[in-house]
């Protein structure tokens, strides 16, 4: 039998000297197994512990990596969004107000390409007469810009009231945008 108060003992491993120190039971004496050498099962359950920690952090880590990169995909999209509507916005306000100033004439409500370098874009305009509210028309025209951009498809709307003979004008004697 072993006793407790043996020195710890030293193995040589790769021109080195480890020491060890044998595993106790419960009551601290050590413990022999069945063929001679001692059995180490503090530092099993140690080992096993730290194995489950890593693996819950390795877990963890992917679990927060895909929060964070589904966020950033989702905020590159917003923001791209973000950049047409606001270039569809400046795009509405120009055929508006080309058709003000008489420059812009009306082909149809068939949608009309933009110039280089706007090739992804499209606009058209549609009238509507305005009535007073007592079912007479005024010289007042509600004009709709709708700007389409292709791809990604988005659909922008840009409504104005003018005069009708500004929009007469531009019907007759503008040149396209």
């Amino acid at each position: 039998m072993v006793s407790m108060f043996e020195p710890r003992s030293k193995t040589e491993h790769a021109g080195a000297w480890i020491t060890r120190r044998a595993p106790t039971s419960d009551s601290g004496f050590r413990i022999p197994d069945s063929g001679g050498t001692l059995v180490f099962p503090d530092f099993r359950r140690r080992r096993g512990a730290v194995l489950v920690e890593v693996v819950l952090a390795l877990a963890l880590f992917v679990a927060a990596a895909a929060v964070i990169s589904g966020g950033l995909s989702a905020s590159m999209d917003s923001i791209e969004r973000l950049r047409l509507n606001a270039h569809a916005a400046d795009l509405a306000v120009s055929v508006l107000s080309e058709m003000q100033m008489g420059t812009l004439a009306m082909e149809g409500n068939t949608a009309q390409p933009f110039d280089p370098p706007f090739e992804d874009w499209t606009w058209e305009v549609q009238l509507a007469p305005v009535d007073d509210g007592a079912g007479e028309e005024t010289r007042l025209t509600r004009v709709e810009a709708i700007i389409r951009h292709l791809q990604p498809p988005l659909v922008y709307r840009l409504t104005q009231v003018m005069r009708l003979d500004t929009v007469n004008r531009a019907k007759t004697g503008g040149t396209s945008f």
